[in-house]
């Protein structure tokens, strides 16, 4: 018995299949904020959810309870949501599946996903996650992926997305790639590097590296304008929270005292010289962290 409830059966032709869950592949929030962007763009209607109960510990991932308008209790239990999106163009239709990583029963969750696609004619499918890495917010935001058909990984290559090394632990969004891939639906997988420093912080930045290249993959010729003053905001909030911690008492001694550990013998390369005065740019993660949601909350009462 499946565990889709489709409330309508959307025509589309050989649509594209989008997906993002929150959860441990999605640090800064990145993969899931491009998939929300990409519903609210196009407007996509819902169309079908998967039944959380067989999926999902609900001692580990709660249900939220909240008060509606009235004062009733309303319950809102973990979600993975399918929408419909048909091109007026005629170009490309898409599905977007925005969810979350289900904690139990991972097989059976990634064949109700694979058999729906099948059951909608996918072309294709992308997944979008994120990991947090030791790179800045200052940079541009890596984006490493892999893909089957090998003519869909070359396409990744021409688009600035660095070739997938990573071997351990892995999530929700690699086990259904493969299982796509084992069901021959082409599949590629784009991972945003987002800064380890920033721990959970929502990242736009990320968010929009990740469908800057799924437009430039698949021609999807997406409006990107919010989503890059979003980012362009975030960038400048980051920095600014930044350089107050820079300012705190305290982290001036952390800095020179760290930059006296990682002064290079006489006989040291050029390259750890650089190495650490890259490194030595950044206050303690723990500090940048605080500091952050600190001043991105200000920012959002005002």
């Amino acid at each position: 018995m499946s565990q889709i409830i489709q409330w309508e059966h959307p025509s589309l032709t050989r649509p594209i299949l989008i997906t993002a869950f929150a959860g441990w592949n999605d640090a800064g929030r990145s993969a899931t904020l491009a998939v929300e962007h990409l519903v609210e763009t196009w407007k996509a209607a819902k169309f079908a959810e998967i039944d959380p109960d067989e999926f999902f510990d609900f001692t580990a991932s709660r249900p939220w309870v909240k008060l509606d308008e009235s004062g009733r209790s309303e319950l809102s239990w973990p979600s993975n949501t399918f929408y419909a999106h048909r091109d007026p163009g005629g170009s490309l239709d898409a599905i977007l599946l925005l969810g979350t990583e289900p904690g139990l029963r991972w097989q059976g969750f990634v064949r109700e996903i694979v058999e729906l696609a099948r059951s909608l004619g996918v072309s294709m499918a992308v997944t979008l996650g994120s990991h947090l890495a030791p790179v800045s917010h200052r940079e541009e935001t890596p984006v490493s992926g892999w893909a089957w058909p090998r003519s869909l990984h070359r396409r990744l290559g021409e688009i600035d997305v660095s070739s997938i090394t990573y071997s351990g632990p892995t999530g929700i969004v690699t086990v259904l790639g493969k299982a796509l891939a084992d069901a021959r639906i082409p599949v590629a997988a784009l991972w945003a590097s987002v800064p380890a420093y920033l721990g959970p912080t929502a990242n736009p930045k990320a968010a929009l590296a990740l469908v800057r290249r799924l437009d430039r993959a698949f021609g999807l010729g997406l409006d990107l304008g919010q989503l890059e003053r979003t980012s362009e905001r975030f960038e400048r909030s980051v920095e600014e929270a930044v350089q107050r911690v820079h300012a705190m008492p305290g982290i001036a001694l952390y800095q020179a005292q760290r930059g006296e550990k990682q002064t290079p013998q006489a006989n040291g390369s050029a390259a750890s010289a650089e190495d650490s005065s890259s490194s030595s740019e950044l206050p303690p993660a723990d500090e940048v962290v605080r500091a952050v949601e600190e001043f991105l909350r200000q920012k959002r009462q005002k």
